[in-house]
C-alpha cells in the first residue's frame, strides 16, 4: 500500500503534499497518509526522519506485520425532535442552569395563535407610504381575510 507523507500548515487542519528539497522549520508537523487513515508523527521530526517513518510504515504495511484500521461506520441513529429535546433539557448546561423551565415556556409561546396584522396597527408613517390594498392588508378588522362584500 503507498504511503505518502504530507505536511500540516501551522494554524489550519490543512495538509500539503511534503517535497523533497525543501527545508522545513523545526516544529513542522508531519502527516503520513494511507488508505483513508491520516496518522499524525511525532512533534520534532526533520523531514529526514519523517520520510524514514514514511517508509517504515510503507514496508509493515507491505509485509502485514500491520494492516491498515478500517475506520467504522456511525450508527444511523434516528431521533424525533421530542426525544432530542427532553435530552438537550436534562444533560449539560440546560440541566445545570435550569434551562427546562425558560426553554419550554418559550416552546409553548410559540404554539399560541398570533392575531392577524391590521392596516390600522401599522405606524401612520407607513400607512402613508402604502395603501392598505398594496400591503396586502386587510383596512378594517371585520374583513379579516380580505373578501368583498
Amino acid at each position: 500500500m503507498k504511503v505518502t507523507l504530507y505536511i500540516r500548515e501551522h494554524g489550519t487542519r490543512r495538509c500539503r503534499k511534503a517535497k523533497p528539497g525543501r527545508n522545513y522549520p523545526m516544529g513542522t508537523i508531519y502527516v503520513l497518509r494511507y488508505g483513508s487513515t491520516w496518522e499524525t508523527l511525532p512533534a520534532n521530526l526533520n523531514f529526514t526522519e519523517a520520510t524514514t517513518a514514511k517508509m517504515q510504515k510503507e514496508i509493515a504495511l507491505f509485509t502485514g506485520k500491520e494492516a491498515p484500521v478500517p475506520k467504522s461506520k456511525p450508527k444511523n441513529d434516528v431521533r424525533t425532535l421530542d426525544i432530542l429535546i427532553d435530552i438537550y433539557l436534562t444533560t449539560g448546561r440546560a440541566a445545570e442552569k435550569n434551562w427546562r423551565k425558560h426553554t419550554l415556556q418559550v416552546l409553548h409561546a410559540g404554539t399560541e395563535t398570533v392575531p392577524p396584522i391590521m392596516h390600522k396597527d401599522l405606524p401612520a408613517r407607513n400607512r402613508r407610504r402604502r395603501p392598505a390594498a398594496v400591503q396586502g392588508l386587510p383596512a378594517d378588522p371585520e374583513n379579516i381575510h380580505g373578501q368583498e362584500d
